[in-house]
């Protein structure tokens, strides 16, 4: 017998940042690639939990990390996820459903920050997340 899976979605956005710089403080709100500029959340039309962060860059961090996290309504999650020399260039994160979940109308977002070794420079990225409907 095979196990029930909630139906899963992306959320409509990705989350994308060009040339991450060394030493940058945590908290810097990354912008959803191809909406205007300020718009950096998204709205969930529905309780939702988030399921799965999708993490890619353009190279892999020799030195140093670049940290993301995942913020509701404007506030630190505690949900990070580390880019280091040990991950390269992409990487999935899965979450425990249920352990990160979202309300209708709540504003999700991604934030980030780097180490101050961190190299090499020009290196660029994006964030996709995967959401289930939560009862």
């Amino acid at each position: 017998m095979s196990a029930i899976i909630q139906p899963r979605q992306f959320l409509p956005g990705a989350w994308a940042k060009e040339d991450f710089s060394a030493g940058q403080t945590t908290a810097v709100a990354m912008a959803i690639a191809g909406w205007p500029s300020g718009l950096d959340v998204i709205v969930l039309p529905r309780r939702m939990s988030l399921v799965t962060v999708m993490v890619g860059l353009t190279m892999a961090v020799s030195a140093g990390f670049i940290r993301f996290e995942l913020t509701k309504n404007g506030i630190g999650t505690g949900k990070t996820i580390d880019m280091d020399a040990s991950q390269g260039t992409l990487r999935v994160v899965k979450l425990t459903p249920g352990s990160l979940v979202g309300d209708e109308g709540d504003r999700i977002g991604v934030q980030w920050g780097s180490h101050p070794s961190l190299a090499p420079s020009g290196i660029d990225g994006v964030i996709a997340l995967e959401a289930q409907p939560t009862p």
